[in-house]
């Protein structure tokens, strides 16, 4: 009997079937699947009233183009950078959250406060977030942004929905 246990146990932990399982490592299989998401449309969200979507994407030739994922796939975000200026008083910084749009409902799925740098003119405050092992943003969700003031952009990569 334990013999049996211990074949059940060695099988389960085997590193062949971890990866037939789902539970290897979530990463972009070709640079191209990689995607540099920009506030440069600043379009408003479905259901969110004060924030703004990030739907366009930085193309590595310095172009930009819509967001797009393709069926049967996603969009895994990675990271995200943030800046906002003149949007709290002193010594308050603010806290800038991502969301999930679809239309219907909306779902947080990043904030983040930052450190709040003071001048004589601007009160700035900026951060980046790490997601590991990433956030996942479904094909017809809209991805928002909840600071009117802040500057994004979101790091990730496209790779299918199993």
């Amino acid at each position: 009997m334990s013999r049996v246990v211990a074949l059940v146990v060695a099988l389960l932990l085997s590193p062949a079937f971890l990866a037939r399982s789902g539970a290897s490592d979530l990463a972009p299989k070709r640079a191209s699947d990689l995607r540099t998401l920009v506030d440069l449309g600043r379009h408003p969200c479905p259901n969110l009233l004060l924030g703004f979507a990030l739907d366009t994407v930085q193309n590595p030739d310095g172009t930009t183009a819509p967001l797009i994922v393709p069926p049967g796939n996603v969009f895994i975000i990675t990271s995200w950078e943030w800046i906002a200026c003149a949007s709290t008083p002193d010594g308050h910084p603010p806290i800038v959250s991502l969301f999930a749009d679809n239309g219907l409902t909306q779902a947080t799925l990043s904030f983040a406060a930052g450190t709040t740098v003071s001048t004589n003119s601007t009160n700035c405050s900026g951060g980046t977030v790490q997601t590991p092992p990433g956030v996942a943003v479904k094909r017809g969700t809209t991805l928002c942004v909840s600071d009117t003031d802040a500057s994004i952009i979101v790091h990730g990569f496209i790779t299918r929905d199993n």
